[in-house]
């Protein structure tokens, strides 16, 4: 694990309660990525959840996802029963200065830029 000192892992934390605190409302469903930054996105929203009462729905992308999710206590929704997600967290692997995404091996656009 990175040192807490380390700016990169900083910056990754910073942009997710950013992420979080800007676009997760009460009701939503959302679709948890992986990867190392979804760990501070998956911490943030448990806060945010036990601190607010918020009522959240996360869907799993993978298992990691799946794990973080019950580890934290958030409630595990499933595609088959949330087939229409309000909002997906999850990092790129890769931007451009445009900042286009790519995910995998598809891009897309950000939605909205932090």
């Amino acid at each position: 694990m990175a040192s807490s000192k380390d700016p990169f892992e900083a910056g990754k934390r910073i942009a997710c309660v950013q992420c979080i605190d800007e676009n997760v409302k009460n009701g939503m469903k959302l679709g948890i990525g992986s990867g190392s930054t979804i760990v501070f996105a998956v911490e943030h929203l448990k806060n945010r959840v036990q601190q607010e009462k918020l009522n959240i729905v996360c869907v799993p992308t993978s298992f990691q996802a799946h794990e973080l999710i019950i580890d934290a206590g958030l409630v595990l929704g499933h595609l088959n029963d949330n087939p229409e997600l309000d909002l997906a967290i999850d990092g790129a692997d890769e931007v451009d200065v445009n900042l286009n995404c790519i995910k995998g091996e598809h891009r897309s656009h950000f939605i909205k830029r932090l």
